[in-house]
């Protein structure tokens, strides 16, 4: 079954996951503060909890991790999953959030995060986005492909985010056509 750091025990011991295996996520925060985590595994845990919030919050040195076979059909919130990863760089996500329902503050803080497919991601579930990008200040992505008609929070979703023109003008053009909730 699964286990929890919670930025306590011997978080500091763990340094690199390179297989899930039978590993069970059963709660939120499974890897928080866990400084001296990477992660070079390319299968995935076992899922069986609703809410994947805090993950791998302040994991300080990892630098990236390729969740795409991860199922999280289960699971509706990874709001602050990577929030404070400074080193953090490249994502592989998911290929179905179409569960996800709050991605607020996901990669808040991760400040040189620029390597992540985001283009194309089912965001027809997510409610709450707010700070998701907060403060990444290299990210340049359009987020053209999105689809925002459910979103309900956006607050400081790109604040003190970098987009490139060319990303900015696709993103807007795209949910210009789209009839977004208003009012939120």
């Amino acid at each position: 079954r699964g286990f929890s750091f919670i930025s306590g025990g011997d978080r500091l011991k763990i340094t690199n996951i390179s297989n899930y295996g039978i590993l069970e996520l059963n709660g939120a925060r499974t890897f928080l503060s866990c400084a001296n985590l990477q992660v070079t595994a390319t299968d995935a845990p076992i899922i069986t909890t609703t809410s994947l919030a805090v993950t791998f919050a302040n994991c300080s040195v990892l630098t990236s991790i390729d969740l795409s076979k991860w199922s999280i059909t289960t699971t509706g919130n990874m709001s602050e999953f990577f929030i404070n990863n400074f080193a953090l760089v490249s994502v592989i996500m998911p290929s179905n959030m179409t569960f996800i329902t709050n991605t607020s503050r996901m990669f808040e803080g991760c400040t040189i995060f620029n390597d992540v497919r985001i283009e194309s991601l089912n965001t027809s579930a997510i409610l709450n986005v707010s700070r998701m990008f907060l403060g990444a200040t290299t990210l340049s992505r359009s987020f053209a492909g999105w689809d925002i008609n459910q979103i309900t929070t956006f607050t400081d979703f790109l604040n003190n985010a970098t987009l490139s023109t060319a990303n900015y003008d696709a993103t807007l053009i795209s949910w210009n056509n789209q009839a977004p909730l208003t009012g939120k």
